[in-house]
């Protein structure tokens, strides 16, 4: 982790007026987030896909991306004890403003993530709530691990205000780059543009979510899942409709099975 983020006090205070003068919701981009040789550890350890221990995330709405949790022994590992500690999470509310903010001990859906050639995420809003819990989803930290990235490489972060239907920022996934942005009913972000590399390299990334046991901000009605939508026409439904064909085993299996295997 970069010390300094720990302790200029000064930019401290800038991330936090950067964070606050964000809209319709908050977020921050910074660079050079990690200690150079520390991030650079990170890469050459990041592990390739394997079947056998990365979760298949694909769906109607992503397409090759997985998921691995964080291995016991790595630097990945060390990076998230730095990011759960009660110290970060205590600069993190200063900068946020919110506060009772939790790491979340299973790491449901963080650690790491790799996107293949051709993969995409849907613009979306997170899920507002650990189901049967009292947990709510308050921030996403995402630090990103693209080498040498172009254009024509795609896999760029969108954020969206879906009332006014505009896309708000567009980010690409440099490396050694963070993300990181308040979760509410209005947060819309996603990377829906497929990735591509001519050198079948993959969009890699470390994710962390944060939790609180209280939600004061935009209040929803009642507990959802995932909600996505289309920003992209024709071509996001064709897309969909692609990438849901190529699901569909996947999701005829998951129904097959008994209740105590899902």
């Amino acid at each position: 982790m970069n010390k300094k983020y720990f302790s200029d006090k000064n930019l401290e205070e800038d991330l936090k007026n950067q964070f606050n003068s964000a809209k319709p919701f908050r977020y921050l981009v910074i660079e050079n987030f990690l200690e150079e040789t520390f991030a650079q550890k990170i890469y050459d350890e990041f592990p390739k896909r394997d079947p056998k221990t990365w979760v298949n995330a694909n769906g109607y709405h992503q397409k090759n991306k997985y998921t691995q949790p964080y291995p016991e022994t790595s630097s990945a590992r060390e990076y998230l004890d730095a990011v759960t500690s009660q110290e970060f999470i205590e600069v993190l509310q200063r900068i946020t403003g919110i506060e009772g903010l939790l790491a979340d001990p299973d790491l449901f859906g963080a650690g790491y993530h790799q996107t293949l050639e051709g993969g995409f995420l849907d613009v979306h809003v997170d899920f507002n709530k650990r189901w049967n819990s009292n947990l709510f989803r308050r921030f996403n930290l995402i630090v990103y691990f693209c080498r040498d990235w172009k254009e024509e490489n795609g896999g760029n972060v969108e954020f969206w205000d879906m009332t006014c239907k505009t896309q708000i920022a567009d980010i690409p996934p440099f490396y050694n780059r963070a993300v990181m942005f308040e979760t509410n009913e209005i947060s819309w972000h996603g990377h829906p543009k497929p990735w591509h590399s001519k050198n079948h390299e993959s969009r890699n990334s470390l994710s962390v979510y944060y939790y609180s046991m209280e939600k004061q901000d935009i209040q929803p009605h009642e507990w959802h899942n995932t909600i996505y939508v289309n920003t992209q026409g024709v071509r996001g439904v064709i897309k969909n409709i692609l990438s849901g064909i190529k699901y569909l085993p996947k999701s005829i299996k998951a129904r097959l099975k008994p209740n105590s295997e899902k």
